[in-house]
């Protein structure tokens, strides 16, 4: 039943449905989440300019999987940031310098929230060839909630030191306080995301700042607004990668 919506939200719009498939890629990875040493836990930081501070008090370890927890939480803090009072505490997990691949199909079990959960790809600091400045981009969001929506994103392109956007899953209004699986196939040319197996959103392009051969490593956190935004949890139950 879980994937029904995706089906007829494909059939109304007289859409193809695109299924992924594993069977010709090879399972590399795979953590369930009993422990985080697969993990980096910021804490003590802020979320660059959101109203959010990150802190390892807001991570824990359930029979669900791990818990990001969001609270209200108006204070004052202090970091190698500088100084800020944020209205929100929340925390952030990474697997940066342990777990990281390039290219390949990420798949995560996880139940989001209606604030500003996150699951994001990024790079390692580099200098791509013709600049003189470190970039950690194509910066690849395998889902979001926005809105109580989900929405996959790629943030890309060094010109002008600006994000181009490519988006979609706004109108797939799936957010509903349950699992599923979100996944992304990072290809020599583009992206395929998927929610519980259907494809949602493809992008390609041949510019060659669209897609990179550097390392992703895998980033999730939970944070809020002030727009719309609730105490909330997040949960991740499983994480795979293949080849």
């Amino acid at each position: 039943m879980k994937n029904l919506f995706i089906i007829l939200f494909f059939i109304l719009s007289s859409c193809t449905v695109y299924r992924l498939d594993t069977s010709n890629k090879q399972l590399v990875f795979e953590d369930n989440l009993n422990t985080l040493q697969n993990f980096n836990i910021k804490d003590g930081e802020f979320y660059n300019d959101n109203d959010v501070w990150f802190s390892k008090n807001s991570i824990s370890i359930s029979d669900s999987g791990v818990v990001i927890t969001c609270l209200k939480d108006t204070s004052e803090h202090e970091s190698w940031q500088g100084k800020k009072v944020t209205s929100w505490t929340s925390g952030m997990i990474d697997t940066r310098g342990k777990v990281e691949f390039t290219k390949g199909l990420w798949i995560i079990t996880a139940k989001l929230n209606s604030s500003w959960p996150a699951i994001w790809l990024l790079k390692n600091d580099y200098i791509p060839e013709g600049f003189n400045k470190a970039k950690i981009i194509p910066e690849i969001d395998i889902v979001e909630t926005i809105h109580n929506k989900f929405r996959h994103t790629v943030h890309w392109g060094y010109s002008d030191d600006a994000y181009r956007l490519y988006e979609t899953g706004e109108n797939i209004r799936l957010y509903d306080n349950k699992f599923h699986e979100f996944a992304v196939d990072c290809l020599s040319n583009g992206y395929d995301f998927y929610i519980d197996g259907i494809r949602t959103a493809s992008f390609r392009s041949e510019n060659p700042q669209f897609v990179s051969d550097e390392k992703n490593y895998l980033i999730i956190n939970n944070a809020a607004t002030n727009e719309d935004s609730e105490e909330t949890k997040m949960i991740i139950r499983q994480i795979r990668y293949y080849k």
